[in-house]
């Protein structure tokens, strides 16, 4: 994905020269995000990584239709969509890695069928207790590299998007997606 930001960096260039400056970093910085995650390099380091490219190619977006650039800036703006889904793509694939820590019963690092009908039966059960319980400041929520908590689980469950969290119940239940309790 580097790669086409880099191609775009010339176009980007003759629309507004001052606008290199700001991008060539980014590509620097895109092609450490495209490395795999490495021990002390973890989720909230890459978070921050990417929340300071999306910061910067705001900025580069904003100043390209300041100055009239809609084509260019059009083009940037797509760039931004495709780094945006991939973002989210990888966001999915941590939170399904933590998930099968917790649940990989047989440590075979794959989801077997009972696994997942174990999860299953966790996230009902969990529903259940999120309608008597969810004010109860009882609930823990695993992101980014750590536990947080307890907060009442209506911290998280009005809002539109809700975070790639894990969310358990005291002591008393086993990890599972904020996404999956709160359907």
């Amino acid at each position: 994905m580097s790669d086409r930001l880099v191609a775009l960096l010339p176009v980007v260039q003759a629309a507004l020269p001052v606008e290199r400056g700001r991008l060539e970093p980014l590509v620097a910085l895109l092609r450490e995000l495209e490395r795999p995650e490495r021990a002390g390099n973890g989720y909230t380091h890459r978070k921050e990584r990417e929340r300071r490219l999306f910061s910067e190619l705001d900025a580069s977006l904003f100043a390209l239709k300041r100055a009239g650039h809609a084509p260019v800036a059009a083009q940037l703006q797509t760039l931004r969509g495709v780094f945006a889904l991939e973002a989210s793509l990888r966001d999915e694939a941590w939170l399904n890695r933590q998930l099968l820590e917790h649940w990989d019963l047989n440590a075979n690092g794959a989801w077997e069928p009972s696994e997942i009908d174990a999860y299953h039966r966790q996230v009902e059960r969990m529903m259940v207790l999120a309608e008597r319980e969810a004010a109860s400041p009882r609930w823990y929520f695993r992101g980014e590299d750590d536990v947080h908590g307890p907060w009442p689980l209506t911290r998280v469950s009005g809002q539109r998007e809700l975070p790639p969290l894990l969310v358990r119940y005291g002591s008393q239940t086993g990890w599972v997606r904020v996404a999956d309790l709160l359907r």
